[in-house]
């Protein structure tokens, strides 16, 4: 084991936000938000023990959100172990395998009273955010927008993207809405001022 790996996985789950937890520490990142209504997961984490443990240590899950279709992961693992309901755009619902989709999503679509789906395709058809209207609001961007290691925001690679020039849209398309935290599905979250990084970030596209 790497120096200070043991540390690292002791900090999962880690707390970021009010009720917002990262289930994994490595550069694929997955979330547990917690809810009156019921706990969610933002992208299917991996099917691991310790990740299963770390959930039910947070109250459970009710809800599975995917991003998109490349974070579909073992989602029928998690429908069967936690009975959750499976939450992803119909464009890119066929990569689910396994269990029912229970969720179709759409643009503007409340999962929870403070959760608002947002769709923004062209890393791929599907491609949705979740904005968490909690404080100064949070969101879950998915592969729309991703981040380096020390948190730099940029688009996923264009040979990753369905349609290169959409994705660019795409990102402008989340400033639409109020978030101070961004939370990618690969890269570092960026917990505060990721709004406004965001537009300097779209102005340079």
């Amino acid at each position: 084991m790497e120096p200070g790996a043991l540390a690292l996985q002791q900090l999962v789950p880690r707390r970021l936000l009010e009720g917002v937890y990262q289930l994994t520490s490595g550069w694929e990142k997955r979330y547990l938000v917690r809810t009156a209504e019921g706990n969610v997961l933002v992208d299917t984490p991996p099917g691991e023990e310790e990740i299963f443990r770390a959930i039910d240590l947070l109250g459970g899950a009710r809800l599975l959100f995917i991003t998109h279709r490349d974070t579909v992961g073992d989602a029928w693992l998690f429908h069967e172990r936690l009975g959750v309901r499976i939450a992803i755009h119909p464009d890119d619902a066929a990569y689910v395998a396994g269990a029912p989709v229970a969720i179709p999503l759409r643009d503007g679509q409340r999962l929870t009273p403070e959760t608002q789906v947002i769709h923004a395709p062209g890393h791929s058809p599907g491609s949705c955010a979740l904005l968490l209207e909690r404080q100064a609001g949070a969101l879950f961007t998915g592969d729309i927008v991703i981040t380096d290691a020390d948190g730099t925001l940029r688009l996923p690679l264009e040979d990753y993207s369905e349609r290169p020039r959409r994705a660019r849209d795409a990102a402008a398309r989340l400033l639409r809405h109020p978030f101070d935290a961004l939370l990618p599905a690969h890269g570092e979250p960026v917990l505060t001022g990721a709004h406004q990084r965001l537009r300097e970030f779209v102005a340079q596209q």
